[in-house]
């Protein structure tokens, strides 16, 4: 053992441990200094204050809910909902109570954490987006779309969507919604994804789960207005048996403006699949 290449262990050291059954990737501190003697002297660690490196850089969100994260950490970053690089990834920061939105998760210890972004997008709350059009299934997005729209809404920001197929059963937006503001701003879905071309943009789609036999998006009055951008509304009425496949279906709400506020829905650069309204 040679710190500091004249045969001495210096105090305050810090050592990476990447490997083991206990404490892998964690960063401990020499307590000990000293001339040791191989095989036969001790050095001792402590584990530094910071706690686990894996306590502010996990996996996944799913990995973060089984750590006891160290009371140090005030941030966490996740690269994935359930698996690394499945879209689902963001920072949580650490909340004094359970935080009123869906954009949360509880730690081993107790401790509760919230997404911190004003992008937020429906694979951070579970969304898989693979609906197949060959084999007509696919995850059933919905409560992850249902979570992601009240977290932009209560956070009064845009929901991103991703170049993907998304099946879901009926969206309901209504003036039951916890979190609608009676000042009627509002929610945003749109689809970002640019192939690189200019002027050349690639939608979402929303694909209404076969068997659903309802609409599939349903704006209820009074409900909070939405704006969506470069979305495909897909009423997959093919796959329906019986009931009303509309694409989306507005009840009796009037779309006018007034200021920054209007009600009902804008659809920009939107496509409408099978029946609209």
């Amino acid at each position: 053992v040679d710190f500091d290449q004249r045969g001495h262990v210096v105090k305050g050291t810090r050592v990476l441990v990447t490997e083991g059954s206990t404490q892998a990737m964690s960063e401990w501190v020499v307590t000990t200094s000293g001339n040791p003697v191989p095989g036969r002297s001790a050095i001792a660690f402590s584990l530094h204050a910071g706690g686990s490196l894996l306590d502010q850089d996990l996996d996944t969100r799913a990995v973060a809910i089984t750590q006891s994260i160290d009371a140090s950490i005030n941030w966490i970053t996740t690269h994935g909902y359930t698996t690394v690089n499945d879209l689902g990834g963001g920072t949580y920061k650490r909340a004094s109570s359970e935080p009123s939105h869906p954009g949360k998760f509880q730690s081993a210890d107790g401790t509760w954490w919230e997404l911190d972004t004003n992008e937020p997008n429906p694979h951070q709350f579970g969304a898989k987006g693979d609906y197949s059009y060959s084999t007509f299934t696919g995850t059933n997005d919905l409560t992850a779309f249902q979570n992601c729209r009240d977290y932009a809404y209560t956070r009064k920001c845009v929901a991103h969507l991703f170049h993907k197929d998304y099946m879901i059963s009926q969206l309901v937006v209504a003036d039951t919604e916890a979190n609608h503001d009676t000042s009627h701003k509002a929610l945003t879905f749109q689809g970002v994804a640019y192939d690189g071309r200019p002027n050349q943009f690639l939608s979402a789609t929303l694909v209404l789960a076969p068997g659903a036999n309802e609409s599939l998006i349903y704006q209820d009055v009074g409900g909070p207005p939405i704006i969506w951008e470069r979305v495909i509304f897909d009423g997959n009425k093919s796959q329906q048996s019986a009931g009303t496949s509309y694409a989306y279906q507005l009840a009796d709400v009037v779309d006018f403006d007034v200021g920054e506020y209007f009600y009902g829905a804008k659809f920009y650069w939107c496509h409408f699949r099978i029946r609209s309204f």
